[in-house]
């Protein structure tokens, strides 16, 4: 194959008309963001995980995933920069549809919890709004993980969340109920 000249507005996943389409998880997805333009940001307090809002001033991708089954899925990115994940419900408003963010200098993850056939816009940034980091990253989608509280009135779900509380003066037995 030969290479060629596009135009930095072409580059998929520029734009959320042009989002990355990731396959049904388990997927990766290896992508860079030198050659895209800087298009998604969120203000402080707009996502879990993540309170100070960031991707100002930073190259950034969208890609769109759709999950085939309801469950917990985890999107985990790997970058050669300092980056920042965003999963949102809405592309063009991330802001007020933030279903998560993660910025740390290594392994970004998020968890969201999605329907079958809800669609989550994931956002690969640089983490700064005054500078403009880029490079390379894979994004990974993980197996869903299916919630499970038949039979348990409290205790863990078996995905990192709570299937209830005990009353005060009660704790939760190790079966949970």
């Amino acid at each position: 194959a030969s290479q060629q000249c596009i135009p930095v507005a072409d580059l998929p996943g520029n734009t959320c008309a042009d989002a990355v389409e990731l396959g049904p998880a388990p997927v990766s997805f290896e992508g860079e963001t030198l050659n895209a333009t800087n298009d998604f940001s969120f203000p402080a307090g707009a996502c879990p995980g993540d309170y100070v809002g960031e991707g100002a001033a930073s190259n950034d991708r969208v890609h769109v995933f759709t999950a085939a089954t309801a469950g917990v899925y985890t999107f985990v990115l790997e970058a050669t920069f300092d980056s920042l994940l965003v999963v949102a419900s809405l592309c063009g408003d991330i802001g007020s549809s933030c279903l998560g963010a993660h910025d740390t200098l290594g392994l970004e993850t998020v968890t969201a919890s999605l329907v079958a056939g809800e669609k989550a816009y994931v956002v690969v940034d640089g983490w700064s709004n005054i500078d403009n980091p880029v490079g390379e990253y894979t994004l990974t989608v993980l197996e869903p993980c299916v919630p499970s509280c038949d039979g348990k009135l409290c205790g863990d779900d078996g995905c990192g969340a709570s299937c209830g509380d005990c009353p005060g003066g009660e704790y939760c037995s190790q079966v949970g109920q």
